[in-house]
C-alpha cells in the first residue's frame, strides 16, 4: 500500500502536473531589474544612512537605506518603463554621517539601471 501511494506520488510530481499546479498557485516567475544609487558628497565621499526610495505609479514603493559605501540597490519588474519612475534619496539621520544633505529626486531612464548622485549640503 505504502508503495503504491509513493509510486503514484512520483507519477504525479514528474507529469508536469504538480508544475500546473505550483505555477496555478505562486503565478510564472518574474524578472527583476535592479537599479543601484551610489551617493556621495561634494567631496566624492560615500554616505551612509540616507533613504532611497523607488517610485513607480501603479506599484508598491521600494525603499533601501544606503550603506557603508553610500550604496543601494532597489527591485522593480522588468515590464516596469523605468522612464516612469523616479528615485527620491533623502537625508533621515541628519547631522551624522557626513552633515545634512537636501533632499534629491532623480527621474529614472529606460535601460539605465546605476545612477550616481552627488547629495548637496542644507
Amino acid at each position: 500500500m505504502l508503495f503504491s501511494w509513493l509510486k503514484r506520488m512520483a507519477l504525479f510530481l514528474a507529469s508536469g502536473t504538480a508544475t500546473a499546479f505550483i505555477a496555478a498557485c505562486y503565478g510564472p516567475p518574474t524578472n527583476n531589474v535592479l537599479v543601484g544609487v551610489s551617493a556621495k558628497d561634494g567631496a566624492e565621499d560615500p554616505i551612509e544612512g540616507l533613504s532611497v526610495r523607488l517610485n513607480c505609479p501603479g506599484i508598491a514603493t521600494s525603499e533601501q537605506t544606503t550603506d557603508a559605501g553610500g550604496l543601494a540597490d532597489l527591485e522593480v519588474e522588468e515590464s516596469v518603463a523605468l522612464s516612469s519612475c523616479s528615485v527620491t534619496i533623502t537625508d533621515t539621520d541628519g547631522a551624522d554621517n557626513g552633515g545634512e544633505f537636501a533632499s534629491r529626486t532623480i527621474p529614472l531612464t529606460d535601460g539605465d539601471t546605476q545612477y550616481d548622485v552627488v547629495m548637496a549640503s542644507e
